[in-house]
């Protein structure tokens, strides 16, 4: 098959984990269509993509993935987006960017969440806020953030084994 999908739940939610496959032996231009997948038209997805990390909203007309190489493949967690909570959109810590997040709560001003990962792990999570973030904390200390789209901030995460974050907005 040149299209996977694997419907996943945790405590962030439900998503889709999508894969297109470049089964040919030369360099293919890809597009992802949300039909493509089976996914409902009428909704707005976040896309994360797990190897080039980078975060798309996607529109109907569909997104183009240029150069994907030869028996490549374009590994993307959708999920539908909601409008005034924190949402994880995605990872680079695991692939299925969402198993790797233990626990998840939200109050309000603050989320909190918990990351486990074998041994060391070094990268980011990139969370979907409605308002901007004021202070992020891994393990009681400060972390750095970026925006990266939208309402999307990337967190960098450094831990071993495990962490608990927070962000308060």
């Amino acid at each position: 098959p040149q299209c996977l999908r694997i419907v996943l739940e945790y405590c962030t939610g439900t998503w889709h984990l999508l894969s297109l496959l470049n089964l040919q032996d030369t360099s293919l231009e890809m597009l992802f269509t949300p039909q493509e997948f089976c996914l409902e038209i009428d909704i707005i997805y976040s896309l994360a993509d797990f190897w080039n990390t980078h975060l798309f909203l996607y529109d109907r007309k569909g997104i183009t993935f240029s150069g994907v190489a030869p028996l490549g493949v374009i590994v993307l967690a959708a999920r539908p987006v909601i409008e005034g909570v924190p949402q994880f959109t995605g990872s680079n810590l695991h692939l299925s960017q969402g198993l790797e997040i233990t626990s998840w709560q939200w109050d309000g001003t603050r989320l909190q969440f918990g990351i486990t990962r074998p041994g060391e792990s070094d990268g980011h999570v990139t969370i979907k806020l409605h308002k901007a973030p004021k202070r992020a904390l891994i393990n009681g200390r400060d972390i750095d953030w970026e925006k990266s789209q939208a309402d999307c901030y990337r967190f960098s995460v450094h831990f071993i084994q495990s962490c608990e974050v927070e962000i308060h907005c």
